[in-house]
């Protein structure tokens, strides 16, 4: 089979796969109320936002800020090779077919990256377009230096072997990228990125696809690639998430060093401490409550004023959803199968364990909220 072939049954499969993990979880009834729902509004708020930016973005805004939020959303992606384990043996002995397969895979990777970086400008257009009055130069340049950083952030992910290697040289280029696009004229800045563009291709084309030496990498990249939505899913999915394995002993943040959070030493008080102390040590749960917070806190900066209200109220709402799910999920934990309690229990600690986790999220949007009023009303 020749290596187009092989690669284009493989881009197949592993769409086939995808696709099946999202039916497994997307049932008919969120994609009849939610999913086609929004793919019907969505062309009429785009539409809507050419004539009228300001329901959707706040023109006061720095322009630097949306070339950030571009930055941000462009950072992903990966240079795919579609390497199996079992192809080692065979394909290090076919070097000219393991080359070909590289060279196609780092072109669909090429597309990927430019169709989906479209996107985002498209998607963007309208506040470029009307807030800013950026000209079709502007945005082409835009376009090519977001397309170059998308390009080196694949590269970068190929190299670095430590995450945090990764993330920190990926911050470091999205900020020197962020200087450019704000302060180069357009036609050096669309040159220059596209050159750099143009450069990255060509030495993964010639350079990259000729070695072996990076093969188990491929192979890491192959294996993320392949899981990453699946976790996602799982990560987001009640129904379906796995129990996280590894937990630390102590929190990540509060009481790091507590062994009674209450001096009252009661039931109740007892199954709250667990129940928290659970919480705060588990870093999948942290994780996705500092990102629901942090999602929430940009909405309400950057949207307009009426929607600013209709995002805090929608966070108020899941907020307290995935909290009570969460309650249940720790509640339900194999730990209380062997040290049992009360049940009749559960209807006095849900709303304390909600008062100590929602309060400061929903108090802290708040005043974030009423800040960003009294600063409009007064400017």
């Amino acid at each position: 089979m020749k290596a187009k072939q092989l690669i284009k049954k493989r881009a197949l499969q592993e769409f086939h796969l995808k696709w099946g993990v999202f039916r497994s979880v997307l049932d008919w009834s969120v994609i009849v109320y939610m999913v086609l729902p929004v793919l019907v509004i969505l062309p009429f708020v785009y539409i809507e936002a050419w004539t009228d930016i300001n329901l959707y973005w706040n023109e006061n805004l720095p322009y630097f800020l949306l070339v950030a939020a571009l930055l941000l959303l462009a950072s992903s992606g990966n240079f795919r090779t579609f390497l199996l384990e079992a192809d080692l043996l065979f394909l290090i002995q076919k070097r000219a077919l393991l080359r070909r397969m590289k060279q196609h895979g780092f072109l669909l990777s090429f597309v990927q990256a430019f169709f989906s970086t479209m996107l985002l400008v498209v998607l963007a257009l309208p506040v470029f377009a009307q807030a800013y009055d950026a000209s079709f130069t502007e945005v082409l340049s835009i376009f090519l230096a977001l397309l170059s950083f998308n390009l080196f952030g694949m590269s970068i992910r190929r190299i670095a072997k430590r995450k945090w290697h990764k993330w920190f040289l990926i911050l470091v280029s999205a900020a020197v990228y962020l200087l450019l696009i704000v302060n180069m004229p357009p036609y050096f800045l669309g040159s220059i990125t596209a050159l750099l563009a143009i450069v990255i291709m060509s030495y993964h084309l010639t350079r990259t696809a000729n070695t072996t030496r990076a093969t188990l990498k491929e192979l890491e990249i192959e294996r993320e690639e392949k899981n990453k939505y699946i976790k996602l899913i799982l990560n987001f999915s009640t129904e379906t998430e796995k129990p996280v394995v590894y937990k630390r002993n102590t929190p990540y943040l509060l009481f790091r060093n507590s062994e009674n959070i209450f001096k009252e030493r009661n039931s109740s008080n007892g199954l709250l401490e667990l129940i928290f102390k659970a919480f705060l040590r588990n870093k999948t749960y942290l994780i996705s409550y500092y990102q629901v917070v942090i999602v929430a806190i940009i909405a309400i900066s950057l949207l307009p004023f009426w929607l600013k209200w209709v995002v805090f109220l929608c966070f108020v709402f899941f907020l307290n959803s995935w909290l009570k799910n969460l309650f249940h999920k720790l509640t339900d934990d194999e730990f209380f199968s062997v040290v049992p309690f009360d049940p009749t229990l559960k209807t006095t600690v849900w709303p304390r364990f909600r008062k100590w986790t929602m309060v400061p999220a929903v108090v802290l949007t708040g005043l974030q909220l009423l800040l960003l009023m009294l600063f409009q009303l007064f400017t």
